[in-house]
Order: structure tokens, then C-alpha cells, then sequence
């Protein structure tokens, strides 16, 4: 039984080691286009609406808002929702 057994794990290697068949040169490039293609696709339909020609902002619209300047910022105003304008750089 030990032999039928070794006989089929030797089987099962030699499967692993043989090389898949080679596509012709012509399959290779019709599989690098449909590759390619599918490529593209994916990457049109992942930036749709990300790029083209978008409105400029220009302070179109006028809020109600009002913004607080940061030295104005006082004790009094603890406790209290204040809209600040500022720039975060990271360092």
C-alpha cells in the first residue's frame, strides 16, 4: 500500500513541476490589451466625476457666518461655538 501511495505523491509533483503551456505570441498581446483595457475602464469609472471642468469658487454665496479672528478669542467667549479660520501645516 506504501508503494501505490508513494507512486501517486510522485505523480502529484511532477504535475506541479511541469510548466504551463505557453501562449503564442499573438494570445500574449490579445490578454495584455484585454488586460489593459479592463484597466482603463476601471479607472475611468473610479474617477468619474473627480476630473474635467469643475466650477470655480468664488465666494458665490453669502453666509450668515461670522468668523472670529483669533486675537479677539477672550475668556467670555468660553463656552460658546466661535468659527475660526486658520492653516494647519504639519511640521
Amino acid at each position: 500500500m506504501d508503494a501505490s501511495a508513494d507512486a501517486s505523491e510522485e505523480k502529484a509533483k511532477k504535475k506541479k513541476k511541469e510548466k504551463p503551456k505557453k501562449l503564442s505570441k499573438a494570445e500574449r498581446m490579445a490578454k495584455k490589451a484585454a488586460d489593459a483595457a479592463e484597466k482603463a475602464a476601471q479607472a475611468a469609472e473610479a474617477n468619474k466625476g473627480t476630473f474635467g471642468v469643475m466650477p470655480r469658487i468664488q465666494s458665490q454665496e453669502i453666509t450668515q457666518r461670522t468668523w472670529t479672528a483669533l486675537e479677539d478669542l477672550t475668556p467670555e467667549l468660553a463656552g460658546t461655538s466661535v468659527l475660526v479660520r486658520a492653516r494647519v501645516h504639519r511640521s
